[in-house]
């Protein structure tokens, strides 16, 4: 063969190689864009190279923040997702499941709590709140509202491995089931399991015990928060 004719040969064959592996990377490239990845706001999938980010009604729980106002505040400035009243001689409550958190009114004669859990963009006045908080780790505290109500409360932010989430969260739906309160939101698609929040309370006549619980699955987290209005 003459050397003009090898050495295109040869040079047609490094070019084939070349090509194949480019294809052979793109085809890797396309299967692990289309892998899901649990953590990291996750629950996000890529396919064919372009990014399809489906986000939940949540915010992240990063964003999050815990509120307590001596006032009321206007239900209309959040998405109520479900709404639950506690009436007793001495006190009453309003509770409600919004789509970052909860919204609790607590009142007794005219003076009145409102406790929040919201995300950190959520319009709120700055008029008689006794204090904000970022929602992380977790913390204690108590507060003596007027000369009628001292104020305990709990939360706790919990970050899980996928698959300690999902076992958490399979449980997590019996318990909302039963609950006096609860909203299932509208999962983003078939493979990832639909955010949760539910409020169970324990009613006495001069006491109030609300605990509650928020999932959030994009982060694997779970949110919980507890507190008590003692008369």
């Amino acid at each position: 063969m003459q050397p003009g004719i090898m050495r295109k040969c040869a040079e047609d064959a490094t070019s084939a190689k070349l090509l194949l592996a480019e294809l052979s990377m793109d085809r890797i490239r396309s299967v692990q864009s289309s892998r899901i990845e649990f953590p990291d706001r996750c629950f996000t999938t890529q396919s064919a190279g372009f990014p399809m980010n489906v986000s939940f009604v949540r915010p992240a729980v990063s964003e999050l923040m815990f509120h307590l106002f001596e006032r009321s505040l206007h239900p209309e400035l959040f998405d109520i997702r479900k709404y639950s009243q506690i009436r007793q001689p001495d006190y009453s409550a309003d509770i409600r499941i919004c789509d970052a958190g909860h919204l609790v009114t607590f009142q007794i004669g005219e003076l009145i709590i409102s406790e929040v859990v919201a995300s950190r963009g959520q319009p709120l006045p700055d008029r008689n709140e006794r204090f904000h908080r970022r929602l992380k780790g977790s913390r204690d505290e108590s507060i003596k509202c007027g000369d009628k109500i001292t104020y305990h409360m709990s939360y706790q932010v919990e970050k899980l491995s996928p698959e300690v989430f999902l076992n958490m969260h399979e449980e997590l739906q019996n318990d909302c089931q039963r609950a006096p309160i609860s909203h299932c939101f509208t999962s983003p698609n078939r493979l990832s399991p639909a955010a949760l929040s539910f409020m169970q309370t324990d009613v006495w006549p001069h006491s109030l015990l609300i605990h509650a619980f928020h999932t959030f699955p994009e982060d694997c987290a779970i949110v919980k928060t507890q507190s008590l209005f003692e008369l």
